[in-house]
């Protein structure tokens, strides 16, 4: 086969991701973060690995608007953007991402596309 991984990837474990009625998007928990998230990207979403800052918000989110953070994954269309969410909130969500805010490293929150915009290089 092959020798044994050495250094940090020797602890690393493969992630299994496994799609189900229950799970549908195929999320999941990695060793070493809180929250469960997914490494997959949306076509034309914002790319994985990205430096992203939060661009507006709701009463009671964790993090304030101009907080930094990376892009770890993405899907089209998620299961809750309804009709009836649309109407109440008067958006429509293309993109449903999971990022990890730089004050909070290694915690996957989950964010709308109309919270996060691409970070201003520089």
């Amino acid at each position: 086969m092959g020798e044994p991984a050495h250094g940090p990837l020797a602890r690393v474990k493969p992630i299994h991701i496994i799609q189900s009625d229950l799970n549908p998007m195929g999320l999941q928990n990695e060793a070493g973060w809180v929250g469960a998230f997914t490494r997959a990207q949306a076509m034309g979403a914002i790319p994985n690995g990205m430096t992203i800052r939060k661009r507006e918000g709701d009463p009671g989110d964790t993090q304030p608007i101009g907080t930094l953070g990376r892009v770890l994954g993405s899907f089209a269309s998620p299961p809750g953007a309804t009709p009836e969410m649309v109407e109440k909130t008067g958006r429509d969500v293309r993109y449903f991402y999971f990022v990890e805010w730089m004050p909070l490293p290694r915690h996957a929150v989950g964010m709308v596309d109309w919270k996060i915009e691409p970070a201003p290089r520089g």
